[in-house]
């Protein structure tokens, strides 16, 4: 078909290495832009990304062609090196 459009929304949950409350209020908002950054570096829309202490809350809009493993394979592990280094 030669109209054809797909939308496709990832409710994508993460926590902290063994849950612990690393997320501090003091740093929240950076890690937020920063995943929404990723996302749109990775040809994604972050709809909205959030959280508590020790997990991330993100809503992602993502072509069929990317899988939904490398998703979370993206956001979580480029955003744990990013917070790391």
């Amino acid at each position: 078909m030669a109209n054809t459009y797909s939308s496709l929304f990832y409710h994508i949950v993460f926590s902290t290495k063994h849950r612990k409350e690393l997320i501090r209020p003091e740093i929240e908002q950076r890690i937020w832009q920063y995943i929404g950054g990723l996302a749109r570096t990775h040809a994604m829309t972050a709809l909205q990304v959030g959280g508590m202490p020790d997990h991330c809350h993100g809503l992602i809009m993502a072509k069929p062609v990317i899988a939904p493993s490398k998703i979370v394979q993206h956001l979580k592990g480029e955003s744990s090196k990013w917070i790391h280094t």
